[in-house]
C-alpha cells in the first residue's frame, strides 16, 4: 500500500496514530493519578496508625491494657473522623471478626480481606498487603492490619480478666480476639469519592 497515492488513507492513518497517542497519554495520566491516590492513601494510613499507636502505648504505660480499650473505643473513631474531614477521603477500619459494630466490611472490603488472607497463606510479606483500584464509588484502597505484639493484649488468645471486662463493657458483641502474631485482623479501608 503506497500512502502517497492515497491521501485519504494517510489522513486515516494519521488520525489513528493521533487517537492511539491520545489513548496512551490518557492511560499514562490515569495511571499517574492512581499512583498519586495510592501514595495519598498510604500516607493517610500511616498518619492514622501514627496517631493511634502512641495513644495506646501511653494508655498502657499509664493505666494498663484495660485502659487501652477505652482509648481505642473513643479515640480511634475520632482520629478516623478527623483525618476524613481533613483529607476528603472516607477512612475506616473493618474486620470480618469485628469488635466495633460499625466495622463490618462491605462486599469490596470482604474481597480484599480474602485476597490478603490468600496472599499471606502463600507466603507474602504481611507489610506488603495493600490494594488500590478505581471502583464505581471512587478510588478505593485497602491495607492489611496485621497483628503486632502490642495488639495481643486485647486481641490475642490469652486476655487478662480486667481487659476482658473492659472489652465486654465497650463491645458486648466483640469477635476480635483469639489472634496470633502476624495474622490479619482487619484492614484500613479508604475511599476517595468521585
Amino acid at each position: 500500500m503506497k500512502l502517497a497515492k492515497h491521501p485519504r488513507r494517510r489522513r486515516v492513518l494519521a488520525l489513528s496514530l493521533a487517537v492511539s497517542g491520545l489513548a496512551v497519554g490518557l492511560t499514562a495520566m490515569a495511571a499517574s493519578e492512581i499512583d498519586a491516590d495510592q501514595q495519598t492513601a498510604l500516607a493517610l494510613v500511616q498518619k492514622f496508625a501514627g496517631q493511634l499507636k502512641p495513644r495506646l502505648k501511653a494508655a498502657i504505660s499509664a493505666d494498663g491494657p484495660a485502659h487501652a480499650v477505652a482509648v481505642c473505643a473513643t479515640e480511634a473513631p475520632q482520629i478516623a473522623e478527623s483525618l476524613s474531614a481533613e483529607s476528603g477521603w472516607v477512612i475506616r477500619r473493618v474486620s470480618s471478626r469485628n469488635r466495633n459494630p460499625a466495622a463490618v466490611p462491605d462486599e469490596w472490603e470482604t474481597a480484599m480481606l480474602k485476597q490478603f488472607e490468600d496472599k499471606l497463606a502463600a507466603g507474602a510479606d504481611p507489610s506488603s498487603l495493600s490494594q488500590g483500584e478505581v471502583t464505581p464509588d471512587g478510588y478505593r484502597f485497602a491495607k492489611a492490619q496485621v497483628v503486632e505484639p502490642l495488639c495481643l493484649m486485647c486481641h490475642g488468645q490469652t486476655i487478662a480478666a480486667d481487659v476482658s471486662a473492659a472489652l465486654a463493657s465497650y463491645y458486648p458483641n466483640d469477635m476480635a480476639t483469639g489472634y496470633e502474631l502476624g495474622q490479619i485482623r482487619g484492614i484500613f479501608s479508604l475511599i476517595k469519592p468521585r
